[in-house]
């Protein structure tokens, strides 16, 4: 709101004082400010209008004496109240041909604004805001977060990726990964947005977008639930906590304007395999905008229907809908990458070995058990691949060429995976010296990304490339 105001200004009297005589009086003071003559004659208040302002305000030198506005959200109260601008009246504006901006001014910018980045009003999204698998299954668990953004008819924010993991907060675009085009042709019924776009959305967007943060998780079984199951099926609970840790970092950090609760809606799915339709289902009508909210008595569900943004954190590891997977593909960019790796090798056998969720009891089995099958194939084809390529969650464990014979150079392969037993490091050791000479793979070589990639940089320093 605008305040408009005329300032009373009380101009001393002057110091000579009419002498008892019959002096005549003195000629009152004049100040000529360029625009007319002020006088101080008489002791009533005199009118300044803001042309003398404007003057004042041009002539005037900044010293310690100013009084500039305070920045703090709560500022100290006093009275009378510091003036440190004049505020402009309306007619004053329009005079000088400008053009005061509407209170609705911010809803209809925003119209507007939703409308070209969304094609409608209001622009509701689903942003994935962390994907707990990580690859080769966490582009499953994206293409369940597409599902989901296209029953609620929402878009789906393509999210970024980072050490194997798809989610906001990664570091790198999308199609650092994978083919995005070519995800997007596999789903022509879903709209979807790319994250840059949505970041400045939400940086820009003239009114303040809201926003709500929901996790799906596996829940306790049975015998140790603490919360109340849905009254409708008890396939999963719904609970209201208080946001992770790392959850409300990323999105005070990465998303400031969208970090505006710190609670979170939590569903605990009981069930490992969740695709019954009943259960997807009874989900989307609690989280539809458009469901009858009658079922439900929260006003915690009725806010995060209608918000702008629902964040997903998404720490399921089977799926809800059970619609066809897509045959998502990585990037050019990684294929290329890997054809130049596999390149340096010739051809070869590749394991992929997580030891994670591998009771420790059974690792020594399982790698003797893997060397005998490994054995078996090789020995099958004497003019076949003559390399083993191993992509594992566990620390690496491979001899560089300029490491001594036994030497372990270990680098952390996951993040969750910080546990290392003794037990895992007699599997990695029997799996090792089955290719060191007197091994049941004596004359087979043993890789991962670790050594290839650095034949791949002594290439290119050769080459200076």
């Amino acid at each position: 709101m605008l305040i408009t105001g005329i300032l009373y200004i009380s101009l001393s009297k002057s110091a000579s004082r009419r002498p008892s005589t019959g002096t005549p009086p003195t000629s009152p003071n004049i100040t000529d400010f360029g625009i007319g003559s002020t006088q101080t004659r008489s002791s009533s208040p005199k009118v300044i209008d803001r042309t003398i302002l404007r003057v004042l305000h041009d002539i005037h030198e900044p010293d310690h004496h100013d009084v500039f506005p305070s920045t703090d959200l709560r500022p100290h109260l006093k009275w009378p109240p510091i003036v440190t601008r004049i505020p402009e009246s309306k007619d004053v504006l329009e005079n000088a041909g400008i053009r005061t901006p509407s209170l609705t001014a911010p809803a209809v910018d925003t119209v507007q604004f939703d409308e070209s980045v969304c094609g409608s009003f209001p622009c509701r999204f689903l942003l994935p805001l962390r994907i707990a698998e990580q690859e080769p299954k966490a582009h499953m668990h994206l293409q369940q977060l597409a599902i989901l953004a296209s029953k609620l008819n929402r878009t789906l924010v393509l999210p970024n990726v980072g050490n194997n993991r798809i989610g906001a907060c990664s570091k790198w675009p999308l199609d650092s990964y994978y083919d995005v085009d070519l995800l997007r042709s596999a789903l022509p019924t879903i709209n979807t947005l790319p994250f840059a776009v949505f970041d400045n959305w939400s940086e820009t967007r003239p009114i303040l977008p809201t926003s709500r943060v929901v996790s799906f998780s596996v829940g306790k079984s049975s015998g140790e639930r603490d919360s109340v199951p849905d009254p409708f099926t008890d396939d999963f609970s719904i609970n209201f906590d208080l946001a992770d840790q790392k959850v409300a970092s990323c999105l005070h950090s990465k998303f400031p304007r969208l970090h505006q609760s710190s609670s979170i809606i939590s569903f605990a799915f009981y069930r490992s395999h969740t695709t019954k339709p009943s259960i997807s289902q009874r989900l989307i009508q609690i989280l539809s905008e458009d469901a009858d909210s009658a079922e439900y008595f929260s006003d915690e569900l009725a806010t995060l229907r209608s918000s702008d943004v629902i964040a997903i954190e998404w720490d399921l590891r089977h799926p809800i809908f059970s619609e066809p997977n897509i045959d998502l593909q990585y990037s050019h960019a990684l294929v290329e990458l890997a054809e130049r790796l596999a390149s340096f090798t010739g051809p070869y056998i590749a394991v992929h070995w997580r030891l994670e969720r591998v009771p420790v009891e059974n690792l020594a089995w399982c790698a003797a058990s893997l060397i005998s099958t490994l054995r078996s194939v090789l020995d099958d084809d004497d003019s076949g691949p003559r390399v083993v390529w191993f992509a594992t969650d566990y620390h690496s464990l491979s001899e560089g060429p300029e490491q001594p014979s036994g030497a372990k150079i270990k680098s952390a392969r996951s993040g969750t995976f910080r546990t290392i037993t003794s037990e895992h490091e007699e599997a990695m050791r029997i799996l090792q010296d089955a290719f060191q000479t007197g091994g049941d793979l004596e004359g087979y070589g043993m890789t991962d990304l670790t050594i290839a990639d650095k034949k791949v940089e002594n290439v290119r320093g050769e080459c200076s490339v």
